[in-house]
């Protein structure tokens, strides 16, 4: 089995996340190895302001992640918080 460190993960993110080269990826994405946050992903286009994208890479530097990460965190928390529907 290739394993991959969570550090060649991160690049891997960080190339996929770039959205001024192909990639070649769209669909599912399934990462290679089984490690804490393995699971089979969507891949989503989401328009941002400028500011917004600014904001998020800033903050996903500081933390230490990805962008995807925060985005996800930010969308499971929308999620979590939103009373249920009847």
């Amino acid at each position: 089995m290739f394993v991959r460190s969570e550090q060649e993960q991160d690049e891997q993110a960080r190339i996929l996340e770039d959205e001024t080269q192909s990639d070649g990826y769209t669909g599912v994405v399934i990462n290679s190895v089984p490690w804490k946050k393995a699971q089979a992903t969507q891949v989503h286009t989401v328009r941002l302001t400028d500011v917004q994208s600014v904001e998020i890479k800033q903050l996903a530097q500081q933390r230490k992640q990805s962008v995807s990460e925060i985005l996800r965190d930010a969308v499971s928390y929308y999620l979590t918080a939103q009373p249920a529907s009847s």
